[in-house]
């Protein structure tokens, strides 16, 4: 059922179409219009979008005005407010393009004319269109080659499988469900925790109206392959060379497993809120450059919405970013206070909001009376003793060696040692989150910089490599006749050369597979549940991970043990007179338990099986006394049993109204 691929389609599409209206349609009338590089335009709208989605989201929630209705009102309030200040100009403008175009399409000449010319910019050869169609299509190969096969990596799994991948995935769909619910914490589910990317996807679930579980398995793999554009686009821009973002994306987008290690690597498929802040760091670091570079307003409005959704969803990519903007502060203050003091108050004013952004749910949280998520507070405080410095690999070793060539390059060829070029400024942030990465963790004895380090670290990697061949091998080519035909079929030769090697020789570049948590067939048993029954009248009997997170805000579950003591004669008198429980009942008996490696569990599975040979008692003493049992899904692991509720017609109405 999950993995049908018509129904994978279905789902597929509705969650594109949501984030398509969602992020780039709503976006270009919420905000206004740019001279950018239509790629510019998107970041930049996207940037914005989310920081002012997240903000909403809050305001809703707590406010528990959260629904779509609201949601489209206040944002066409917005879009109204922007053009009415300008209406008459707007409509004008709309009006006369609306003209020309029916015109044009009805006017044989003009359509004659226009086919004449494109004709003309094809067949002539010295026309720009015939100079790079060849390199045009070329780049077209080697972008969609390896950004489709890092698509591939990350979303095989997540579209064959229901199971969502890692520990992390029921606490992330409950949250979710609680947004969608109005509900910014609950003591129960955790307490506060940055609620950024639980808004982001409740929006997304909105608009999209599928399963909370396809919104789980779609998006974690969606914020990784968004990383890979992320340093595409930076890298390429950066270094104004699109090869070397090709070489950049290629890195971490399929050679990622060797940068991360495969336990980290796994969580390209899981849905984090790390992932997810880790997305806009790079392109926010680039537009502060630019702001930097230009002082234009749109950069620094892209650049401190990025800064406030890292502030919003995690704080090791938000550390980053305000690295990258303490650095272009500290060189505006060394080239004289004085002339650059409205760019250095902009970028201060943009970090101020963001720490409010940190601080927000800690204080709406104490506002509403929940205490800190103690998992994280744990974590963060936590201390590893026997920390020693990390084997340095290829990848490592290599990005220091071009970081340090940055830097040097930068030297030599800037006018100036305060002047901040792009090679200058990526070699800082580089060499920066390299000693973090390094020295750190053997300082602070840190488990967060210990085990998280590494994923800033594993963003510089394939940044600093693209760098230093864009001042290296990429300088050579460009004196060659067809410098940009020869960079694309270089990156083309490479990608295609190490991953086919990879795959046949050593076994990489596989569709990750990362750990689960429950058999797919105990999702696909509640996906079925879910279409079957209307919501609110169906109970599950199960434990195990996902048991309330499957259940929320579709209908109730309870756990086995606490179902048998309720329950213990077996027989239907006592279920039907009980109005605690839904009308429809599914007991989940697992043929074999579902058990994973980590050692804190073992106790809870082993007090599972005794709690599942109990039910297997309880389901054998029903069947013999009652008839109102049948079976609603089996497999190998899993029997789902349905019992529906005897209740006549007064009985159902005095429940109504009771």
């Amino acid at each position: 059922m999950y993995g049908d691929v018509l129904n994978q389609i279905i789902n597929l599409s509705k969650y594109s179409i949501s984030l398509f209206f969602l992020y780039i349609l709503l976006p270009h009338f919420v905000f206004s219009k740019k001279d950018d590089a239509l790629t510019e335009k998107l970041y930049m709208n996207f940037l914005q979008m989310v920081a002012f989605l997240i903000t909403l989201g809050y305001v809703l929630v707590v406010t528990k005005l959260f629904e779509i209705i609201t949601v489209m009102a206040v944002i066409g309030f917005v879009i109204v407010f922007r053009y009415s200040r300008n209406s008459i100009y707007n409509i004008r403008e709309l009006t006369e393009g609306i003209k020309i175009r029916i015109f044009d399409v009805f006017d044989k000449n003009n359509v004659e004319d226009y086919n004449s010319k494109t004709r003309s910019l094809i067949n002539n050869k010295k026309s720009i269109v015939y100079k790079s169609l060849s390199s045009n299509l070329l780049f077209y190969l080697s972008f969609f080659s390896i950004i489709g096969y890092s698509a591939y990596l990350r979303f095989s799994e997540p579209t064959k499988h229901a199971a969502p991948s890692m520990s992390d995935a029921f606490s992330v769909m409950a949250w979710m469900q609680n947004i969608c619910e109005r509900v910014l914490f609950y003591q129960n589910g955790g307490g506060i925790y940055p609620r950024g990317f639980h808004i982001t996807m409740a929006f997304i679930k909105k608009f999209a109206f599928i399963d909370n579980i396809y919104i789980v398995n779609y998006t974690g793999p969606l914020c990784s392959l968004m990383i890979v554009l992320g340093l595409y686009f930076a890298a390429s821009r950066f270094t104004a060379n699109k090869a070397a973002g090709l070489l950049a994306a290629f890195i971490y987008g399929i050679l990622g497993v060797h940068i991360l290690g495969q336990g980290d690597f796994e969580r390209q498929v899981a849905t984090n809120s790390q992932e997810f802040a880790l997305l806009f760091a790079f392109p926010t670091i680039y537009f502060i450059f630019l702001y930097y570079r230009t002082r234009l307003n749109s950069y620094l409005f892209a650049g401190s919405s990025g800064l406030i959704i890292t502030a919003y969803v995690h704080l090791i990519p938000y550390a980053l970013v305000v690295m990258s903007i303490c650095i272009v502060i500290m060189f505006l203050v060394l080239n004289g206070i004085k002339k650059n003091y409205k760019a250095i108050l902009a970028l201060i004013t943009a970090g101020m909001i963001s720490c409010v952004a940190v601080l927000i749910p800690y204080v709406l949280g104490k506002l509403l009376g929940a205490e800190i998520f103690s998992t994280s507070a744990e974590y963060l405080t936590s201390q590893v003793v026997n920390i020693t410095f990390k084997s340095l690999s290829f990848f490592d070793i290599l990005t220091i060696i071009s970081l340090l060539c940055l830097l040097i390059y930068s030297l030599i060829r800037d006018k100036g040692i305060f002047v901040l070029s792009s090679e200058k400024y990526i070699s800082i942030i580089g060499v920066a989150t390299f000693i973090v990465y390094y020295f750190a963790p053997i300082i602070t004895k840190n488990e967060v910089i210990e085990t998280r380090a590494i994923h800033l670290w594993a963003l510089v990697i394939p940044l600093g490599i693209a760098s230093f061949y864009s001042i290296t091998l990429a300088k050579l080519i460009e004196k060659t006749k067809f410098n940009q035909i020869f960079q694309y079929v270089l990156v083309l030769i490479v990608a295609f050369s190490t991953t086919s090697y990879g795959r046949i020789y050593e076994g990489y570049y596989m569709p990750i597979k990362p750990y689960k948590m429950v058999h797919d067939s105990i999702v696909e048993a509640h996906l079925r549940i879910n279409e079957s029954i209307r919501p609110t009248q169906w109970t599950t009997i199960y434990t195990g991970e996902g048991a309330y997170s499957l259940a929320l805000g579709k209908g109730f579950n309870d756990d086995i043990k606490n179902f048998l003591g309720t329950y213990p004669n077996a027989n239907k008198e006592e279920i039907n007179n009980d109005k605690n429980i839904a009308n429809n009942i599914f007991i989940f008996y697992q043929k074999k338990i579902f058990t994973t490696n980590f050692t804190n569990l073992q106790g809870f599975y082993e007090e599972l099986e005794k709690d599942n040979q109990r039910l297997l008692e309880w389901i054998d003493n029903y069947i013999k006394n009652e008839k109102n049992l049948e079976i609603f899904y089996e497999d190998d692991n899993l029997i789902v049993y349905y019992i529906m509720k005897d209740i006549d017609k007064d009985g159902n109405t005095q429940q109504i109204w009771e």
